[in-house]
């Protein structure tokens, strides 16, 4: 599904099938923010689309930060192997709030992680490791009409989020944009995460609070 669909179905909420006004272009950024708002609480609520494991990564002796795949969003958990061991040799790591200063000579494990300014530090230690992160993704990246999104079932939300935007910083038309979020956006979250959650109930995922809470709205 391209993201010219979301957009053709986001000016029937605006009134204006045709793009008069909300052309791709204009659209386009109102997309991406929307697109940003159910990236985030897609992974507020743990909800396994965003839940990826990356390949094994080589981390050299000495080296102190992990290199993330190019869609790493945020970490959920990290483990150590030696080179070359099998996939049942796997050692999880600990997470801190702060990374060690302590010398990592001698040391033959990473051990301790730490996520801070976007990047996970390690003390370091005098082998190379391998690691393997499971982390929440960042969803498709929008750079035109032609590109992809990641699954049908967010179309409904991105479109009424986007008409919502529009509405709002396009048209500025605040009582438009308002019966949007009311009538389109929030029902079509709340729908979401409540499917999302359903998938994901042989995993026990719990939602935390409500999609359409004060958090996501934009002013």
């Amino acid at each position: 599904m391209l993201a010219s669909e979301v957009m053709d179905e986001s000016v029937i909420f605006l009134n204006d099938t045709a793009k008069s006004l909300y052309t791709y272009d204009v659209q386009l950024p109102y997309l991406k923010r929307a697109n940003a708002d159910l990236e985030k609480e897609l992974a507020v609520n743990g909800i396994q689309i965003q839940r990826v494991k990356s390949s094994a990564i080589t981390v050299d002796a000495g080296v102190l930060t992990l290199t993330l795949p190019a869609d790493f969003l945020m970490p959920i958990r990290l483990r150590e192997r030696f080179v070359g061991e099998n996939d049942n040799q796997w050692v999880d790591m600990i997470e801190k709030v702060w990374e060690s200063t302590d010398d990592y000579s001698g040391k033959t494990y990473l051990e301790y992680w730490a996520f801070r300014n976007n990047a996970i530090n390690f003390t370091g230690c005098s082998v190379d490791k391998e690691v393997l992160l499971e982390y929440e993704r960042n969803l498709s990246t929008f750079t035109s009409e032609n590109s992809t999104i990641d699954s049908p079932v967010i179309k409904q939300y991105l479109s009424a989020r986007t008409a919502e935007l529009c509405a709002r910083y396009v048209g500025m038309n605040i009582e438009m944009a308002t019966d949007i979020k009311i009538n389109e956006t929030n029902p079509a979250a709340d729908a979401l995460i409540r499917l999302f959650i359903l998938e994901g109930q042989a995993v026990n995922r719990v939602r935390r609070q409500p999609f359409n809470s004060k958090r996501l709205e934009v002013y």
